[in-house]
Formats: C-alpha cells, sequence, structure tokens
C-alpha cells in the first residue's frame, strides 16, 4: 500500500519530524535528492505499519509517502520505483 499524507507541519522542523517517525516506528533515516527529501526505513513486514517514509518539507507543508505491504519484498520493491522517480516539480 502507498499512502501520501499533506498538512501543516505540527513541529519547527523537517530534522524534527522525521525523528517523531524514527521515534514512533522504530526507524532509521537517510538523506535524499540534496536534502529535499528523507526516507525512514523500519523493520516493519506488514501493511498495518510502514516499511518506508519518504518525507518532505515543501513551501510549507509537510509532505508523507508511506509504503508498506504484507511481505519485506513487495515494499522493497515498491521503495525502489518511488525512489528512482521521487523529485519535486512547482
Amino acid at each position: 500500500m502507498i499512502k501520501v499524507d499533506v498538512g501543516q507541519p505540527t513541529l519547527p522542523s523537517l530534522e524534527a519530524t522525521v525523528q517523531m517517525m524514527e521515534n514512533r516506528f522504530q526507524g532509521t533515516s537517510e538523506t535524499l535528492n540534496d536534502g529535499v527529501f528523507i526516507l525512514t526505513t523500519t523493520a516493519s513486514a506488514s501493511s498495518q505499519l510502514p516499511r518506508y517514509i519518504y518525507t518532505a518539507l515543501i513551501d510549507g507543508k509537510v509532505y508523507f509517502v508511506f509504503i508498506s505491504a504484507d511481505d519485506v519484498a513487495t515494499a522493497d520493491t515498491a521503495n525502489k520505483v518511488i525512489c528512482s522517480t521521487i523529485s519535486v516539480t512547482k
């Protein structure tokens, strides 16, 4: 499953938002696309919790892309496609 959420940030920075996601889902993060996106990876192997979370702060809004699946291989495949194509257009 891929889910996209967009909204007003409730924390003061992208880094604080990512830290909250890391703590909530027990994940680790890496920066992508020159700091535009941060990818958090978790140990989830269930569609109930995200395996991958892309986070971006663009024009004052926070964007999340959540990827989950009932098996790791499916989530990994979806992540590879998103990672290779995700970008910001204005």
